[in-house]
């Protein structure tokens, strides 16, 4: 190892350590254990010299030990409904994927939306949102980028090089971002949000409330990003239409009639999303029959028909057997859930120690107005992310906000939800979010552009979000 990767691991237990000889006379060793862990686990989170999902293990390694909780207690967030949900969520997306809907579903929609530049940059800005609400925003972007950078060659066989062609490829990124905004399982802040205000405050986030703020601020934030990219970029309004359909063309004819296994998915997809918009008036409706459901329930049942239902398609076809196999099960990111109960786990121990209350009362006791400290919060949450996990900024930083409301006499998602949203809206540095690495390791964007662009974009999504919640809060959380 260099230097910098010996700093990356060894700053993590160093300041473990440390956490101990720095304890003041009197102190708990269960308090240096928490605050040594809180710091061991951000220090390689941010670092990573170790993967995020090991890395997110360490509570249960460490807190049973020094007593800060007993293993029961520390076990229980890895296995909270919400981790479920994703669990399914992340399954249904892999379905997608696999029999390639989601592809289908993309190249249909530019196919009716491209044309000049303009028209193109927002096709694929759309797409890529839309599907970014289901599936993953990495796969998303994995798949929407090679189509763009297509686009683009052909543009530049045609013309030379595009003063314009950037806009494209960043294009893919910030729609990618700015989907995940809009459902529970869009990106997995949103689900943490849904956890944390579940356990530690008692207030359930169905899939209905969060689109109720979800999907607005997306849209806006959406249209916000393409407007501003077209005044930078300076798109013109024509050229370009007959290489976009060219491109889109040629990869629908690669794709054929739809498959059985297609069509069974496309089904199962729709029925689950039905089932999540529609739960509220069903529970309603099944309440003297006995029966309710719930998100988790839903996500899980489409996931475990994507492992029973037959895919329809002839053994010479490679596409025989269930819409998903056993194989299919190592693609699914477990990282991703280790992550999100390591960060439940952590935001127990702060609640335990009583850290999170004292946190709030300390910022509560600047004597700021509600509002002033909202935009505070929302700001953390927004520019922090470019730096670190948005989904472990998350989990550390939404207790906090939710105490300091209570604290502040307002509801605890008054603080809370506005950093949830904020954490997807990274788009100055390629390291903030997968879609902006998978983007700049393209070899087309320099980092000062995305800099250069990101900073006005993140600016502008902290007051769509400020004013959009201030807005649609009420109504979202008053049911």
């Amino acid at each position: 190892m260099n230097f910098r990767d010996q700093v990356a691991f060894w700053g993590g237990p160093i300041g473990f350590l440390l956490a101990f000889l720095l304890l003041p006379s009197g102190g708990e060793l269960s308090e240096a254990a928490l605050a040594g862990t809180a710091w061991w686990m951000l220090w390689w989170w941010i670092g990573g010299a170790v993967p995020l999902g090991p890395t997110s293990l360490l509570p249960i390694a460490l807190f049973p030990v020094f007593g800060v909780m007993d293993i029961q207690s520390v076990a229980e967030p890895f296995g909270s409904r919400f981790i479920w949900l994703f669990l399914g969520g992340f399954v249904l997306a892999l379905a997608l994927e696999r029999h390639g809907l989601h592809r289908r579903f993309a190249l249909h929609l530019l196919h009716r939306l491209g044309g000049g530049p303009r028209r193109t940059l927002f096709g694929f800005m759309l797409a890529t949102a839309l599907m970014s609400m289901w599936i993953s925003n990495t796969a998303t972007t994995l798949m929407m980028l090679p189509m763009a950078l297509a686009v683009l060659a052909l543009l530049e066989e045609q013309n030379g090089p595009l003063s314009w062609g950037n806009a494209l490829v960043l294009g893919v990124a910030y729609g990618a971002n700015t989907g995940g905004m809009a459902t529970l399982v869009g990106t997995p802040p949103n689900a943490a949000l849904a956890g944390v205000a579940s356990a530690r405050f008692g207030v359930d986030i169905g899939f209905v409330e969060w689109m109720a703020v979800g999907l607005p601020v997306s849209i806006v934030v959406l249209i916000s990003v393409f407007f501003w990219m077209v005044v930078v970029y300076k798109l013109p309004k024509g050229k370009g239409e007959e290489a976009t359909r060219l491109v889109v063309q040629t990869e629908r004819a690669k794709l054929g009639q739809m498959s059985p296994g297609e069509h069974r998915v496309m089904w199962l997809f729709l029925g689950t999303a039905s089932l999540w918009i529609l739960r509220r008036p069903l529970n309603f409706l099944l309440e003297g029959w006995g029966f309710q459901l719930n998100d988790t329930s839903v996500a899980i049942t489409a996931a475990v028909l994507c492992f029973a239902l037959p895919s329809g398609g002839r053994k010479e076809s490679g596409r025989s057997g269930p819409l998903l196999a056993k194989e299919d099960l190592r693609k699914l990111p477990w990282e991703i859930l280790l992550l999100f109960g390591g960060g439940l786990a952590l935001a127990r121990g702060f609640e335990m120690a009583g850290w999170a209350s004292a946190m709030a009362d300390g910022a509560a006791g600047l004597g700021w107005s509600a509002g002033a400290m909202l935009i505070l919060v929302t700001a953390i949450g927004l520019f922090a992310t470019e730096l670190m996990s948005n989904l472990a900024l998350t989990l550390l930083l939404t207790p906090v906000a939710g105490a300091l409301a209570v604290g502040m006499g307002v509801h605890p998602l008054y603080f809370a939800a506005p950093v949830a949203l904020a954490s997807s809206g990274a788009f100055m540095l390629p390291m903030a979010t997968p879609p902006n690495a998978i983007v700049f390791s393209s070899g087309r964007i320099r980092m000062a552009d995305m800099a250069r662009i990101g900073v006005v974009l993140n600016v502008t999504t902290l007051v769509i979000i400020l004013l959009l919640w201030r807005t649609l809060a009420p109504e979202a959380w008053s049911q």
